[in-house]
């Protein structure tokens, strides 16, 4: 959808979340009324084709880029990813939880979160407790966002699952999709920066978002959306940001299979 406004103006905490608030807790509404189409099939299989592009160890079947003797179970310390900004659980559901033992979900919206928390027993290990999420409420702003909760973290509404051990710390993936859009300039930066922080070696941050063009001399250029409260950044912007918090760029590419009539959706893999 198009935005609104080409003026330059700050994304207001409270109004994006009072935004998502009034809306039910569905797939057509975190997808923009796209449920239907074929987008969430095509946008997960790229997401885990993303992750298995960095992650190849995480594979748990043959492919002719994998050894067909694969590990039984992944190395330990069991993998951890923490998705931002997560909705109903659509990529912890869909993606996430085929790759990874732990997810954190974190997401401000409370409706949001207690469908996905409705929703889990039938999500992928989780009745078997091989795999386990947490789902914790929590805005991208919070300077806590990237601790991992210990027991008793108030903002942990539920925990589904495996237990993950409490002794180990870090994520080997940070998930961001369609959500940083809410970040004034400055608050994305210091989210990137506690992001690289809270990485295990080796891991990396994955951010597919819409990307609107630079301007005519190729500099950054930001389209503000009054209706949400968001911004769309263009791929200069999304660099500057990138630099500004000291992350490598190690992935940049488009997402494809999209309709004509969306945005551009990029997807980047920063260290």
């Amino acid at each position: 959808m198009p935005p609104t406004s080409a003026k330059s103006e700050t994304p207001d905490l409270a109004a994006g979340i009072a935004y998502w608030e009034a809306l039910p807790p569905t797939l057509d509404t975190v997808l923009g009324g796209l449920a239907a189409s074929s987008l969430p099939l095509v946008d997960a299989l790229s997401s885990r084709q993303l992750l298995f592009a960095e992650f190849p160890e995480l594979h748990t079947f043959p492919t002719p880029h994998h050894p067909f003797n694969p590990p039984p179970v992944l190395p330990t310390p069991e993998s951890r990813a923490l998705e931002v900004g997560a909705g109903i659980g659509r990529v912890t559901s869909n993606v996430l939880l085929y790759m990874f033992t732990y997810v954190d979900m974190v997401e401000p919206v409370e409706s949001f979160l207690r469908t996905a928390i409705a929703e889990s027993s039938s999500w992928k290990g989780i009745k078997e407790e091989r795999k386990g999420v947490r789902f914790i409420k929590a805005p991208l702003q919070d300077t806590t966002l990237f601790s991992v909760p210990s027991s008793g973290d108030a903002r942990v509404l539920a925990s589904v699952g495996k237990n993950p051990p409490e002794d180990q710390i870090g994520y080997d993936a940070i998930w961001c999709q369609w959500c940083l859009g809410h970040l004034s300039t400055k608050d994305l930066v210091t989210f990137l920066q506690q992001a690289k922080r809270s990485l295990r070696t080796m891991g990396c941050i994955f951010i597919k978002e819409n990307v609107c063009a630079n301007e005519e001399d190729g500099s950054a250029r930001e389209v503000y959306d009054a209706q949400d409260s968001t911004v769309t950044r263009s791929g200069s912007s999304w660099m500057r940001a990138f630099v500004s918090a000291g992350l490598m760029l190690i992935r940049d590419e488009e997402q494809l299979g999209f309709a004509a009539d969306l945005y551009d959706v990029r997807m980047y893999v920063l260290q």
